[in-house]
């Protein structure tokens, strides 16, 4: 990373950051192994394996999260109660923080800023560990491992089947480090410096069971530690088992060639992913660090009783069918169909709740209110565990009919129409996680299957 100059901005002064080189440096020995076998000797039926190391694409994201301005602290939270002064102080109820932002202490309308060393010439405010980004097999990596069997029936129907397998402790990557190995550690506070708490889900018929169940787990940073941060990205190894992922998958296909033309087949994908992240870093549990809350599933986090640290996504959520069929008729006409049938969209329910509901729990406001006589401060917590709840199967069919017209000399017109989702299925890939009045309504451009499509088109061959 080059050398950088940064001006001064409204909160914060001028800073200038020196070069970094050497991140990542990484060595890994990949190694793959593939075997194939011809099992009666007939060429009908062929059973494949195969067994392989796989490092994850990381491109220039590991050299931008070590950049000395992205490891510095360039934002933070902090409550705001808007106060009544009077009916003729302009101050009142102003929607403006009636504060000073460049003070990092409680003043005014403000309380104290969520980290202290926020707009500091402080590069190091959060550092990566050397085990994680420079050494031998310290890339993320999965190993992969699949079995596969294919068998021909008869010289028109063929049949296959597959068994797949990948595991990883240092897989994926994570919007909060840009390395899925890593986990964000505070060095300046430990899990005792942190008080635990329940919340009671409200009551409401979409909710398992109704709803008015616990959720515990959650803690809050205590008062005299609030905004003390000096953050350090390391191995999940370091506080306990660590982070694991699972992922067992099936499939299954038959194909037929009736005739000319004449096609007719189908396929069945199932699967399960298991992602196991119980150990404990700084909270025990979901921890809420500043206005917001930040979810982070640990070995205390239970919702409904049930611990949310290891989460496996069923095969009820990742299963599909799909079928289609191809049938030539006179005239040069041929239709052609594909149905599909998949599993609905995962959803979740964050609810928000203010410091009213959690203070008499905790028996004093969230930390982030400070001494503040009026708490505006909430805790955004999840209601259903993840991956566990999801939207009704979707189911597509999409129709052809095509029409060949010979031109000569080796040239064919065809002409098609398509209809797209002819049942013009309205299913929702895209809702609302936010628990209230609008919870799993479908949400952006793209939260609906793409209505009923007509489209015509053509292709010319010569």
């Amino acid at each position: 990373m080059p050398e950088t100059n940064l001006p001064a901005g409204d909160v914060v002064g001028a800073r200038s950051f020196g070069r970094v080189d050497g991140v990542p440096r990484w060595t890994d020995l990949n190694s793959r192994l593939g075997l194939s076998y011809d099992l009666f000797g007939d060429g009908r039926t062929a059973l494949k394996t195969s067994l392989g190391r796989y490092v994850g694409k990381t491109a220039t994201v590991v050299a931008l999260v070590n950049n000395p301005v992205t490891t510095s602290i360039n934002n933070v939270n902090r409550a705001w109660n808007d106060s009544f002064y009077g009916p003729d102080d302009p101050r009142s109820r102003n929607f403006v923080p009636d504060c000073d932002l460049r003070v990092p202490t409680q003043n005014g309308e403000c309380g104290a800023i969520s980290n202290v060393n926020f707009g500091r010439l402080n590069p190091g405010a959060i550092r990566y560990d050397d085990d994680l980004i420079r050494g031998f097999g310290k890339r993320d990596y999965f190993w992969d491992l699949s079995a596969e069997v294919q068998h021909q029936l008869t010289p028109k129907i063929s049949v296959s089947g597959g068994y797949y397998r990948n595991w990883s402790n240092h897989y994926g990557t994570d919007s909060l480090t840009a390395l899925g190995t890593a986990v964000m550690d505070n060095l300046a506070v430990t899990p005792a410096d942190f008080q635990q708490y329940c919340v009671t889900a409200p009551r409401d018929p979409r909710l398992p069971g109704g709803g008015g169940y616990q959720v515990c787990g959650l803690s809050d940073i205590n008062p005299s530690k609030f905004g003390q941060g000096q953050i350090v990205a390391r191995r999940p190894e370091h506080y306990g088992s660590g982070k694991r992922r699972v992922a067992d998958f099936f499939t299954g296909s038959v194909t037929t060639r009736l005739g000319p033309g004449i096609e007719l087949g189908g396929s069945l994908d199932t699967g399960r992913i298991t992602d196991d992240q119980c150990f404990d870093v700084d909270a025990p549990g979901i921890t809420t660090l500043g206005a917001a809350g930040i979810f982070t599933p640990n070995t205390a986090t239970t919702i409904d009783g049930k611990p949310v640290c290891r989460v496996e996504t069923p095969f009820a959520g990742q299963t599909q069918i799909k079928v289609f069929a191809s049938y030539p008729f006179k005239g040069g006409f041929v239709a052609s169909a594909v149905l599909q049938d998949t599993s609905g969209v995962a959803y979740m329910a964050n609810f928000q709740v203010p410091n009213s509901v959690i203070a008499p729990v905790l028996g004093r406001n969230l930390a982030a209110c400070g001494t503040q006589t009026t708490c505006t401060a909430s805790v955004t917590v999840p209601l259903l565990i993840p991956n566990a709840q999801f939207e009704p199967r979707r189911t597509l069919l999409d129709l052809r009919l095509s029409k060949i017209f010979q031109l000569g000399g080796g040239r064919f017109l065809r002409a098609n129409l398509d209809i797209y989702n002819a049942l013009n299925a309205a299913d929702a890939i895209g809702v609302n996680n936010t628990f209230g009045a609008t919870w799993l309504r479908p949400v952006g451009n793209l939260s609906m299957t793409a209505g009923r499509l007509f489209q015509f088109g053509g292709q010319l061959s010569f």
